[in-house]
């Protein structure tokens, strides 16, 4: 696992965004006295930075997001919008990939990727109601707006076993999706599930990245295993790269080594090997499951064969 820190230029782009975590949404424009913006601006960084909304025990149920798109259909920017992404997004997925964007909600999120020349995007949510809003928006099949390569799916990415087959993803991307699978009840092992459905539809040489509050001690215990005996073992090598939070003042400079600033981007690049094993190990399961495999008995060998032996059998038999 290695760490990077990227740009300070992206504060000011989360600045632009004025949209965080929290519900928070951001205006610097009101008049006010010198006094009063410094109260404004302490009190609206309180609630950017707050990580846990009072509604996050709802965060993994999804007649909780079916009622609030319901109730706002407007867009909504969880952490930062394209423009303060689009940096370390494109530094590891390339326009022609097949993308998947897990737990898409009503961000522009792909409407700015197709902008940008990605034409490939898978958009999933488990929330019916907001791919309903998605698909009347831009459309769908022929005549989606975005492109016919561009697609709105109601989903649960946690189990997609039986709409999606092994390795047709090149990549892989959520933004706060998987923060708010840690809010659900037993978080963490649905967690543990997502990512493992996300290495299962990844190719080989695939990549997943993470948007995410989460700290690197609180996430990488899921999100960095590749110990093959393991039950959560994931066939990727994992780097941190690290983004301003959003600042309410544009004048405010972001202490790059204040963990509390900033947002995490974990970036999980398949291995090779790894994978070779990971697909070794659920064959194992699938004949496991389908009765089919026996586990060889410890000391035992096939017995070996002597060519020779074989050959004089052959030819005294012939001789009789």
């Amino acid at each position: 696992m290695a760490a990077e820190d990227d740009g300070a230029d992206a504060a000011a782009d989360g600045a632009d965004a004025a949209v965080a975590f929290g519900n928070a949404k951001v205006t610097a424009d009101e008049p006010t006295d010198e006094q009063g913006d410094e109260r404004r601006f302490e009190e609206l960084n309180k609630s950017l930075y707050d990580p846990v909304p009072t509604d996050a025990c709802l965060y993994g149920k999804s007649n909780f997001w079916d009622g609030r798109y319901m109730q706002n259909e407007e867009v909504f920017e969880w952490y930062h919008d394209y423009a303060a992404l689009h940096k370390i997004i494109s530094r590891y997925i390339d326009p022609e990939m097949s993308i998947l964007h897990a737990g898409c909600g009503n961000s522009e999120l792909c409407e700015h990727m197709v902008d940008d020349g990605y034409e490939k995007i898978t958009n999933i949510d488990f929330s019916r109601v907001v791919i309903d809003q998605m698909k009347e928006k831009y459309g769908e099949g022929e005549n989606c707006s975005l492109g016919e390569d561009v697609i709105f799916h109601q989903m649960d990415f946690t189990d997609m076993q039986g709409e999606y087959e092994d390795k047709i993803y090149e990549a892989v991307i959520d933004k706060a999706a998987m923060d708010a699978l840690y809010c659900a009840e037993l978080g963490a092992k649905k967690v543990k599930k997502a990512l493992d459905e996300f290495d299962r539809v990844l190719t080989n040489n695939g990549v997943y990245i993470s948007i995410s509050y989460g700290r690197p001690e609180n996430r990488l215990t899921e999100f960095d295993n590749d110990d093959p005996e393991d039950s959560g073992f994931l066939s990727w090598n994992v780097a941190v790269h690290t983004i301003p939070k959003p600042t309410v003042n544009p004048y405010t400079v972001v202490d790059m080594k204040n963990l509390d600033e900033l947002y995490f981007v974990y970036v999980c690049t398949k291995d090779q090997k790894l994978a070779r094993e990971k697909d070794d190990k659920r064959e194992k399961e699938r004949m496991i499951k389908l009765g089919l495999y026996k586990k060889k008995k410890k000391g035992m060998r096939p017995a070996r064969v002597n060519k020779r032996s074989e050959a004089r059998k052959a030819q005294d038999g012939g001789m009789l």
